[in-house]
Formats: structure tokens, sequence, C-alpha cells
């Protein structure tokens, strides 16, 4: 069953036990994450799939890791292993001005 922002049930179960056991550091920058922010801060706290949706992950709380909203955002659905740097995607070759 799906929730009104699209997220099923047991995605929403599976956030909010991570949210609750998980370190507060992001695994992709290792910076602590502030939980009080508002959900649309681009610091704020989200789950991040290890094995992304669109690649076969699950909901599953062992496939989630705690990240900034930004960083997330950054990684898109890039495969990763949960080592930080690692599906992130490369710096620029240039510098536009």
């Amino acid at each position: 069953m799906l929730s009104s922002k699209g997220r099923s049930s047991a995605c929403q179960r599976s956030c909010q036990l991570l949210r609750h056991e998980a370190s507060p550091l992001c695994w992709r920058c290792s910076e602590p994450i502030v939980q009080a922010l508002h959900h649309n801060d681009r610091m704020a706290w989200t789950a991040d799939h290890i094995v992304p949706l669109a690649h076969g992950g699950s909901h599953d709380l062992s496939n989630l890791l705690p990240t900034h909203r930004s960083c997330n955002s950054r990684g898109g659905a890039a495969m990763t292993n949960g080592t930080p740097g690692i599906g992130t995607p490369p710096p620029a070759s240039r510098r536009w001005r």
C-alpha cells in the first residue's frame, strides 16, 4: 500500500527504524546530520538505498543508510557499497566561469 507521498508503509517503517538506530553521520560525506531540521532542508536526514530501487534494491533496513538530502540527491541511482565516495559523481574536469 502506498502512502500519499508514494512510499510503501514497509519503506516508512524501515526509514523510521534506521532514523532511530543509525549513527547521525552521513555515510557519503561523514558529516553530522541534524535530525531536527525540516525535511526539505538540504542538510536534513534522509535514507539512501545502497542498491538503488532502479537496480532491483529494496526498502529493507539492510539496504538503507543515513545521509543528507543533498548528498543523496548527488548520488542519484548509482550503485554503491556503503563506502563514502562510492557512487558519487566524479569531479568536473574543468572549472566553468
